[in-house]
């Protein structure tokens, strides 16, 4: 889900394009009304064009070059219309988008516990760690497995009496292979130890815009495991009324009771993670709490 202020943007700019979409159909219609008034001026009917454009003989008429330009002008208006329609169809596409997200939104503000809200907060805090971290590392690994990989290469080449230019030889790829160090299984470990997210970061040199796609990237799944969790609590309990007696524990796990209009729910985390090992993550249980009569 991308977020609202960008999806207003996007709802700006489709807006635009549709506006100037229709400012150009504007510009063809008048230029056609111009070309069409030339043609009446000369006592020809718009209406028998093709009676005009051509002579007795079947060549092109003394009329057959303005004929040509209405003709050619209608089939601008054509096209422009067909650009229209589509610049029209992405434009509410988006708009669709920015309605739900909007929605969802103010759900979310009118139904999310604080708690929750706090809870979910902290692991975007930990994931945010844990990815810095492993980027680090990441460059670290890089350097370390490019370098093992460049030094069985050379090691091989010296022993066998292979040119540095020769890049083609299969009996080097196989002994690469056999170490782990062929640039397939090279490519396959950096891919593993990263990660989507940390080999996406990798891609931008800029700091700045490495940080901002990973802050994106966290808020976005922040934003849909709370709505995810919220709807889980509510297909429970009905809507929430009372999260008074859930709570965060020592060990950062989301707890407790929550009540509802319809029923009670025990809410139960189970957390996991290591800043070395893998990002934080969590399942939060939600059971029914069926009352005693």
């Amino acid at each position: 889900m991308a977020n609202i202020e960008t999806l207003k943007e996007r709802v700006a700019k489709a807006e635009e394009k549709v506006e100037k979409k229709k400012r150009t159909i504007e510009r063809h219609k008048k230029q056609l009304c111009k070309k069409q008034e030339k043609l009446i001026r000369k006592g020809i009917d718009l209406e028998r064009l093709e009676d005009y454009k051509w002579d007795e003989n079947g060549a092109g008429s003394i009329h057959y070059g303005d004929i040509c330009d209405v003709e050619r002008k209608a089939s601008d208006i054509k096209g422009a219309e067909r650009k229209l329609s589509e610049a029209m169809n992405i434009l509410k596409n988006w708009q669709e988008k920015l309605q739900k997200e909007e929605s969802q939104e103010t759900f979310v503000s009118q139904q999310a516990p604080e708690v929750i809200v706090t809870f979910l907060a902290q692991w975007k805090e930990l994931a945010h760690k844990w990815h810095i971290n492993r980027y680090e590392n990441y460059q670290e690994y890089k350097k370390q497995l490019d370098e093992e990989a460049e030094e069985a290469e050379r090691q091989y080449n010296k022993e066998n009496g292979i040119s540095y230019g020769n890049w083609h030889n299969h009996k080097r790829e196989t002994y690469l292979k056999e170490l782990g160090l062929d640039w397939r299984t090279v490519k396959r470990k950096k891919a593993h130890f990263a990660g989507g997210t940390v080999q996406k970061m990798d891609q931008f040199y800029s700091e700045k815009e490495r940080l901002k796609y990973l802050e994106g990237v966290l808020e976005e799944e922040r934003r849909a495991k709370l709505l995810d969790l919220i709807h889980r609590i509510q297909h429970v309990t009905g809507t929430i009324l009372d999260a008074s007696e859930l709570s965060i524990s020592e060990a950062g796990n989301l707890n407790g009771i929550i009540i509802g209009e319809k029923a009670k729910a025990k809410v139960e985390t189970i957390g996991a993670g290591g800043y070395n090992i893998q990002v934080f993550h969590f399942r939060t249980l939600v059971h029914n709490i069926k009352e005693r009569s």
